[in-house]
């Protein structure tokens, strides 16, 4: 098995996608789940600093089978010998398992004793009590652990099977991808707009970057995941336009990307304003481009709906 690595897979994700490409799955469809965005409003009750108040709209995609035939099987157990006996069952199948713990305790782990994080990775094997691991996210290479490293540490396992299924129903996902923009509290589009009024009444960059390395601070981290969602969102309309060749889908393609380059000048231009004195044209200026993102990706919603009717 070769890891699938791309910048814009959260760990996740990059299990997911790499354990579909060794099955010869199509794993491009996982990333109908990737649109979306969701901002809070500041007020008493959410006080915190704005990056902590948005998020990208990544949605992890637990029940894939009916979209790629992939079946994942989450197994949570505080007893070790059952784990151990799950694990070493699995790799006799010859079948990939995925474990979830907190980085903070993954040896192979970037943040490994510096921070509490959760993440996934891909055991493929077993020998002597010794985990032949996969961790697509961070490394080309298998890494080894000792089983029992695991042992009284918060680990979920998660068997993965091939399953039959029909032949896919693009529109069905297209639909549901529609549905998750809309069916919430707050609107994808609403979201958006809140946040160009919030960035046109000026943020404390500097306080928004304190402690935290540039690309890692959270509003930086959310605004790059979300250009890196709609890229992928591209990706599964491309793919699916491979397929039933409709000219509403080739339009929402050409929105995808135009809206994808917005979400990154944003980011380009939020941490342009941190080395200015009065960010406050700047502001302006992103609020405007803010608010022309809300246009498309309502034009996007619209378009693709006439696709789905």
């Amino acid at each position: 098995m070769e890891p699938v690595q791309d910048k814009r897979h959260h760990c996740y994700e990059a299990v997911q996608v790499t354990i579909a490409k060794w099955w010869n799955l199509e794993y491009y469809l996982l990333y109908s789940k990737s649109w979306g965005f969701e901002h809070v409003k500041f007020n008493h009750i959410h006080p915190e600093l704005l990056g902590n108040r948005i998020y990208n709209g990544s949605q992890n995609v637990l029940d894939v089978e009916l979209q790629i035939g992939m079946k994942i099987e989450q197994v949570n157990t505080n007893n070790f010998s059952q784990l151990k006996e799950l694990i070493t069952s699995e790799v006799k199948k010859g079948a990939p398992s995925i474990i979830n713990m907190d980085a903070f305790f993954c040896p192979f782990h970037p943040v490994y004793q510096k921070q509490h994080l959760s993440h996934d990775f891909i055991i493929l094997g077993i020998e002597d009590n010794v985990l032949t691991c996969l961790d697509p996210k961070f490394h080309l290479h298998h890494k080894k652990i000792n089983l029992n490293f695991l042992e009284g540490k918060d680990v979920t396992v998660s068997t993965v099977k091939k399953s039959n299924v029909s032949q896919c129903n693009y529109t069905q996902l297209i639909k549901a991808s529609l549905n998750q923009q809309i069916e919430k509290k707050i609107s994808t589009f609403e979201s958006i707009k809140n946040f160009a009024y919030e960035v046109r009444d000026g943020i404390n960059i500097k306080d928004e970057l304190d402690g935290f390395p540039l690309n890692t601070a959270p509003l930086i981290f959310q605004l790059s995941n979300t250009q890196y969602n709609r890229e992928k969102f591209s990706i599964f309309l491309t793919y699916t336009n491979s397929k039933v060749n409709n000219p509403y889908i080739e339009a929402a393609i050409n929105i995808t990307n135009q809206v994808a380059n917005d979400w990154k000048t944003v980011e380009h231009l939020i941490l342009k304003s941190a080395f200015q004195k009065n960010p406050q044209n700047l502001f302006n200026r992103i609020s405007d481009y803010l608010f022309s993102i809300y246009e498309n990706e309502n034009r996007l919603f619209s378009t693709l709906s006439k696709y789905v009717r």
